[in-house]
């Protein structure tokens, strides 16, 4: 089936609310806590942004971390035909930087349980990946998903009169299976490295270049199956893109997901009295090896990513401006094999069999562009924190996936704005008290489906039509945060938090989608803020 090009810009917007995100596709991050000083400390460290790990000696950060318990809910009938009707997560997060002799830090780690009520069509952990060669069944059924993440960063200090060198490693692991029936179970392994470099041209100006390279791996097992797991009432299938797909036999059925990522970016900050920006540009190339037993495989996956990114402040006694402009292009296409199955004899007699691929063609091919501007405005209160703020956000997005023969398309766009404020409702030194509300709508410019499945229609009625009718309905958007924090420890710069949050995704007659979080957790290092002005 089909992917919507990694997830249609978040469906058109990543609405800002207090650093949180209003509204991912399918998934939403735990309200985190942060403090006014925080929030202000990161956004006024330009170099957060970017890819680069020397940027963490460029702007150190000053020693202060986050550890919370946390718990999300999402449901509602507005959703995509792959995404469950229901999911619930409960997880663990702890971040820290942490400034040595010699060298900057920061690291983070994540567990996360999830639980998928009424999902089908969708048996590997993302179906809107980009690669067209997943599987699923027309059965919905209840699954659990777990993943480990860790990620660490460190920069030398300076070296020398203008030098900073760093490495990252981002490692991630999950596990995804059914509850209650013998389908397949499939677990991921994530791997990626960063090594950078920037260097001091003036006191006014810097520039850094990282390379990056990502190794991904997603194994759908074989399924282990009795007769008495009635596995038959599973129809199965191995997508092609588009509506086109293969029926595989359940029983013997595996699938093996390699992809490799090749990309760098580069960075340019200038900064003069209270203007400072960053430029970021990136390019990214995936390529992706989808295999099953005796090395069968249906094609593979390439795809070309290019991005950019300005991020500017404009601070004056009274007030911080900040504002960002971003663009992103995606490209991908996926080869079609023609195989064919070879036996061959081993010196002692036994044989080997395996499939051989005589003959490839591009079957599809995805394309998706996205464009956005945001606008942030801090009231300061004369100390690290702000008195309020208020914002605005512009989003453009369009795709298209195609494909080649038979001839069938979806394509679709969506532009959307958001406004968003919040301020401090009670400030002391014991305890703090916070509220950030937003509200979005997004329109749908243009869309279009042309489906020529010859005769396959059941992908058709249970996907691409849904999908369609997905993106074509306006949105309105709301949201709410808040967060309460308070001194543990007078003098130890703990403070313990509690956040909450909730979404609501308006889309006519399409229904609602709703969100909801809840954490609490334990600030470190709070008040060692000695960048923040």
């Amino acid at each position: 089936m089909k992917r919507i090009g990694m997830c249609i810009w978040l469906l058109v917007a990543s609405l800002s609310l207090g650093g949180q995100t209003l509204w991912p596709d399918g998934t939403w991050c735990v309200p985190s806590g942060t403090t006014p000083e925080r929030m202000l400390l990161e956004e006024r460290n330009l170099w957060l942004g970017s890819t680069n790990p020397a940027a963490l000696g460029v702007r150190p950060m000053p020693d202060y971390g986050t550890t919370r318990l946390g718990a999300t809910s999402e449901s509602g009938a507005y959703r995509r035909p792959q995404q469950a009707a229901e999911a619930l997560s409960a997880g663990f997060h702890s971040d820290s930087y942490l400034s040595l002799k010699g060298l900057h830090l920061w690291g983070a780690f994540d567990f996360t349980q999830k639980w998928h009520r009424n999902r089908a069509w969708a048996d590997i952990r993302d179906p809107y990946n980009g690669n067209p060669y997943s599987a699923g069944s027309a059965v919905a059924s209840r699954y659990q998903e777990q993943t480990v993440d860790f990620h660490v960063k460190a920069s030398s200090h300076r070296i020398g009169r203008r030098w900073w060198v760093g490495a990252a490693l981002d490692y991630s692991t999950g596990d995804f299976s059914r509850s209650s029936d013998p389908r397949t179970r499939t677990q991921s392994l994530d791997l990626a490295v960063r090594p950078g470099i920037a260097v001091e041209l003036s006191p006014r100006s810097t520039v850094g270049v990282n390379g990056s390279y990502r190794f991904a791996k997603e194994k759908m097992l074989k399924p282990v199956c009795k007769e008495s797991d009635n596995y038959d009432k599973y129809p199965y299938y191995a997508f092609k893109g588009m509506g086109e797909y293969d029926e595989p036999d359940l029983l013997s059925f595996s699938r093996r997901f390699m992809a490799n990522y090749y990309g760098g970016e580069a960075q340019y900050r200038y900064g003069s009295g209270g203007f400072s920006l960053i430029v970021r540009a990136s390019a990214t190339v995936r390529r992706d090896r989808v295999e099953g037993q005796n090395q069968a495989s249906p094609g593979d996956y390439g795809e070309t990513i290019w991005s950019g990114a300005i991020k500017g402040l404009l601070e004056r006694p009274q007030g911080l401006h900040a504002f960002e402009l971003h663009y992103v292009s995606k490209t991908g296409r996926a080869n079609e094999f023609l195989q064919e199955s070879v036996t061959v004899q081993n010196p002692n007699g036994s044989f080997t069999s395996y499939w051989r691929t005589i003959f490839s063609a591009v079957k599809y091919r995805t394309s998706r562009d996205e464009a956005g501007a945001r606008w942030r405005y801090y009231r300061l209160d004369g100390s690290n924190g702000y008195r309020w703020h208020v914002g605005a956000e512009l989003r453009y997005g369009d795709f298209e996936n195609r494909y080649v023969l038979p001839a069938s398309s979806l394509a679709a766009s969506r532009a959307g704005a958001e406004l968003s404020a919040g301020m401090p409702l009670v400030r002391g030194a014991a305890h703090q008290l916070r509220a950030n509300i937003a509200a979005a709508y997004a329109a749908v410019p243009s869309r279009s489906l042309t489906v020529n499945t010859a005769g396959k229609s059941d992908l058709q009625t249970g996907v691409i039509d849904p999908e369609y009718a997905y993106f074509g309905r306006a949105l309105t958007i709301c949201g709410i945060t808040v967060d309460y924090d308070f001194a543990l420890r007078k003098t130890s710069g703990l403070r313990g938090f509690v956040a909450g949050a909730f979404r609501l995704i308006h889309a006519g007659g399409a229904g609602n989608r709703c969100f909801a979080g809840l954490s609490l957790g334990i600030l470190t290092g709070y008040g060692r803020y000695p960048e923040a002005r």
